[in-house]
């Protein structure tokens, strides 16, 4: 470990000073240095500037050669070098994420029903007092306002189902300018009114993204893809488990920018260098990357591999 650690530390040290201030670094790791990776990782660029440890399924039928547990996944740290600074993006929405968004406006927006009332952890009236507050209903035809009146006469008020008070996910005011999307409807088994509202699919005429999970199991993050990639593009190549593209594409698409430079300072058998590529085909970004590597390979692989994707 120790060995490890001194090689480590001063290239963390030399990247976080080449960082941009709003930057953010990714490193991958197995159970081997997980624990020793994370305190260094806390010294070198502060525990406040943690962002998340994400786990990656990187081997689906696990490590057999394991003595006891036959491990499927790998770590992803990220810290950024300043959090305040920190803008990270969302991934594109799946076909299944799509399919959620089940019901559509006369003129032809798609949207999903989703409830006005907070639910989960901080849902209480105590976590948000200013997010507690009445929802007028028209029992004719379901339309609310924040305000009664002779037409908007059902007060609806954000309780829990065990009748503690909860709050709405939106504010007074937000609800009040986006009183549009929101509607009520009766819930039969309470013989009850409830709020709702219409979560559009597209939001400023660009389709959404949602929020990256801590968990990573789609197919195209695992270590096979890599290495089956890497053999149909140098096909005498004898890396031992590369990156696949699903994974750094991944991590380029929630950190950069489309102007953006990304350093990978273990190049490796160059797959950070694929991945920029291809995003950058894919959404018209002019994203540049600098490939660091020093062992034997770094030519006939890491930049051969470069070329040819250059080529097509």
């Amino acid at each position: 470990h120790d060995k490890w650690l001194c090689m480590m530390m001063p290239r963390l040290k030399l990247l976080r000073e080449l960082m941009t201030e709003d930057g953010v670094i990714f490193i991958s790791c197995d159970d081997n240095e997980n624990t020793h990776l994370r305190i260094l990782l806390d010294e070198i660029f502060n525990p406040d500037n943690f962002v998340a440890n994400i786990t990656v399924k990187a081997n689906p039928r696990g490590r057999q050669s394991d003595n006891d547990v036959a491990t499927l996944h790998d770590s992803l740290l990220c810290y950024s070098k300043n959090y305040p600074f920190l803008e990270l993006n969302g991934l594109p929405l799946t076909q299944e994420d799509i399919d959620e968004f089940d019901q559509q406006d006369e003129d032809g927006k798609f949207w999903r029903e989703l409830g006005l009332r907070q639910r989960g952890s901080s849902s209480l009236r105590e976590d948000r007092p200013d997010m507690y507050f009445p929802i007028f209903v028209d029992p004719d035809d379901c339309s609310v306002s924040v305000s009664k009146t002779k037409k908007y006469t059902i007060e609806v008020l954000p309780k829990k189902s065990d009748g503690r008070d909860g709050r709405w996910m939106w504010g007074f005011d937000k609800t009040k300018n986006e009183i549009d999307r929101v509607y009520a409807r009766i819930i039969k088994k309470r013989n009850e009114h409830d709020i709702f509202i219409k979560d559009y699919l597209d939001r400023n005429d660009a389709q959404r993204t949602k929020k990256p999970r801590s968990i990573w199991l789609d197919k195209d993050v695992n270590t096979e893809a890599g290495g089956k990639l890497l053999k149909q593009i140098i096909p005498n190549s004898n890396f031992p488990y590369p990156k696949p593209v699903g994974l750094i594409k991944k991590i380029v698409q929630i950190a950069t920018d489309k102007d953006s430079i990304i350093l990978d300072s273990f190049a490796g058998s160059g797959t950070c260098a694929h991945s920029v590529l291809e995003l950058n085909l894919e959404d018209g970004g002019n994203r540049k990357f600098i490939l660091v590597e020093q062992e034997n390979y770094a030519n006939t692989i890491t930049a051969e591999r470069v070329r040819k994707v250059i080529k097509g």
